[in-house]
């Protein structure tokens, strides 16, 4: 009896649109691969399985397998999954162009109905002799190894897809396993256990190339485009006016104008940093200076004051806030000057202040921060969606929380400037001490009334970026784990305890990553080089690793590292080496603070440009890779 192959192409176990996963079946020969088996028993016909979401790249193969000279059949798989994204595939009229532009051997059948099944239309085919036989006789000739699983166990909502990082019991979904032999002979039948297994692509991958794609795939878990719509409230009555300030300020604006009813009022104004605007049709989107406020600012601030003073009880205010809201928004207080907050935000950052303690400071110096622009909103209804760059997700600390009440005072600011021995502008210090005096309002405090129908809803933070990145790596086989999400202090510091622990696990044999969240600081000397926190803390690592080499990349989520185009850098074994090769002492860019120069001489920045979101700082160390 003649013998029929299947084929199966790759691409058709990615019925959930998640690459580098497939369902596997491990056979006694898993070196053996397709093309070695086609030319060292060649069949008598080929099955193609296409996945109609892939189906490009799988006509792609479809050419390869024609050189062959052999009788094939295209299948459809998984038109349930591409009805769901919207799309429909005409498996009747494809076969018709087939007809028309293929030969005569190839016969496309689609598939109506269920996902994942196989529903063929086949032309008889014929043996050596020339006789015709059928194809199912041809499969059922053959012996059968039958997988049986609920097809709402793989693809339904608690399906095995489900859970893409592959731990735990619920990594594995109950089957039934049946070995069919036509000839009579034993077989058997027993239940077992099916999971998702993914192809191990980091064999193929460098290190280099790991770690950045773990990057991204932290970045795009903080993506407004995905993770806001499903917060967007219903329509009220009144208008909608949309005002919000910080690094993802456009990306949520537009998020917004996508998802919004067309037939819905729909208005605003929102401010985010130089380069980081996106075209937009209802919300207006302006560019201002960060992280010193400049003019602009100011002036979107004034006018986004006037306009939320304008709101009526049956309108809605939605506030887009983000990391960068502060220096964005700050239209300073009466009394102070544009000049002289710039002056006090440059003294605290090259002080190595934390932004807790920064934004302690600026609430009070500012029109809009600390609850002031929900205080201005005539207790409209409003809702306060916010992506966190802030450790421990506090909304009275993202962006100085323009719409959170603020439980510091003006006497906290006055202990802030004074613990880093900040020279004070005359009408700076005049302001906080009257304020403390309790002779000027201060912010809005928990319990005002101004908060009755104000929301804040943090929508995005570290965690799941952080998440994001360890699912990319054990997906690619390298087990990941997060250190901490809340890495705080001084960036040299983080580094020096990174490095004592990857010297613990030096003996290690097996591939780990080591991942974490938070915001390191850097105190500057009053003459220094460029670059921010996360290459400071990799130029760090570099020095305390020595002599055990590692892989690490310490990135911000921002795109943005300090006041320089990149977004932080990658180490790996040889830069040592290499820098040493070129002439630069990484112990002196060190103490100059410029590791943006260190790190630049290399060719390992990493650019990326403004991602248009802002989770903090990732960073992920490699170990174990020997």
């Amino acid at each position: 009896m003649p013998t029929t192959l299947t084929i199966l192409d790759r691409s058709t176990a990615n019925l959930s649109g998640k690459p580098d996963q497939t369902l596997t079946l491990v056979c006694p020969e898993p070196s053996l691969t397709v093309r070695e088996l086609l030319f060292a028993d060649p069949p008598d016909g080929l099955i193609q399985c296409i996945d109609a979401n892939r189906l490009k790249q799988s006509l792609l193969l479809t050419l390869d397998l024609l050189e062959l000279g052999l009788p094939l059949v295209l299948c459809l798989t998984a038109m349930e999954e591409t009805e769901r994204q919207g799309l429909r595939i005409d498996a009747r009229r494809l076969a018709r162009r087939a007809d028309a532009h293929l030969p005569a051997r190839i016969r496309p059948c689609g598939l109506d109905g269920l996902a994942g099944s196989i529903v063929l239309r086949v032309l008889p085919l014929q043996d050596s002799a020339g006789a015709a036989f059928g194809l199912e006789d041809a499969l059922r000739a053959i012996p059968s190894l039958s997988l049986v699983v609920d097809p709402e166990d793989l693809f339904g909502p608690e399906g095995i897809y489900v859970n893409t990082s592959m731990t735990g019991a619920d990594w594995e979904r109950p089957a039934s396993l049946e070995w069919i032999d036509p000839k009579g002979g034993p077989g058997f039948r027993a239940g077992c256990g099916v999971r998702l297994q993914p192809e191990l692509e980091s064999i193929k991958m460098t290190p280099r190339e790991l770690l950045l794609e773990s990057f991204r795939a932290a970045v795009a878990a903080a993506d407004p485009a995905h993770i806001l719509p499903p917060h967007l409230p219903e329509p009220p009555r009144g208008r909608t006016l949309v005002v919000g300030g910080g690094k993802a300020a456009a990306s949520m604006a537009a998020a917004v104008e996508a998802h919004w009813p067309p037939d819905a009022p729909l208005s605003g104004l929102v401010v985010t940093r130089y380069q980081h605007g996106l075209p937009s049709r209802r919300i207006e989107i302006v560019e201002a200076s960060h992280p010193l406020p400049d003019g602009r600012g100011e002036e979107a601030a004034l006018r986004m004051l006037e306009m939320v003073g304008k709101l009526g009880p049956d309108d809605l205010l939605l506030a887009l806030i983000s990391g960068g809201g502060s220096s964005l928004l700050a239209a300073p207080v009466e009394g102070v000057s544009l000049r002289e907050l710039r002056q006090v935000t440059k003294a605290l950052l090259n002080a190595g202040a934390c932004i807790h303690d920064i934004n302690t400071v600026r609430k009070h110096l500012t029109r809009v921060s600390g609850g002031r622009l929900a205080r201005a909103s005539n207790n409209a209804r409003g809702l306060a969606l916010i992506i966190s760059d802030v450790v421990g997700n506090d909304p009275t600390h993202i962006a100085s929380g323009p719409c959170s009440p603020d439980p510091s005072t003006c006497a906290d600011a006055l202990e802030c400037v004074q613990r880093f021995s900040i020279v004070l502008p005359g009408s700076v210090r005049q302001h906080l001490e009257t304020c403390a005096a309790g002779q000027l309002p201060d912010t809005p405090k928990p319990g005002d009334p101004c908060f009755s129908r104000m929301e804040n809803r943090v929508i995005a933070n570290a965690h799941g970026s952080l998440i994001a990145a360890v699912r990319h790596f054990e997906q690619h086989g390298i087990q990941a784990m997060i250190i901490s999400e809340n890495v705080i202090g001084d960036a040299k510091t983080a580094a020096k305890q990174h490095a004592a622990l990857i010297h613990a696990l030096a003996a290690r044999q097996q591939p780990l990553a080591l991942i974490s969240g938070g915001e390191t600081t850097v105190t500057l000397r009053p003459r220094h080089g460029s670059g921010g926190r996360n290459a400071e803390y990799l130029l760090a690592l570099l020095l305390a690793l020595h002599p055990k080499p590692a892989w690490a990349i310490a990135c911000d989520t921002d795109g943005i590292d300090g006041s320089e185009n990149n977004a932080g850098a990658v180490i790996g074994p040889d830069s040592l080496d290499r820098a040493r090769a070129l002439g630069l002492d990484a112990a002196v860019y060190l103490d100059a603070h410029d590791s943006h120069g260190f790190f630049s001489a290399l060719g390992d920045l990493v650019i990326t440009g403004p991602t248009r979101t802002n989770v903090n700082d990732y960073r992920a160390l490699l170990v174990g890779l020997g």
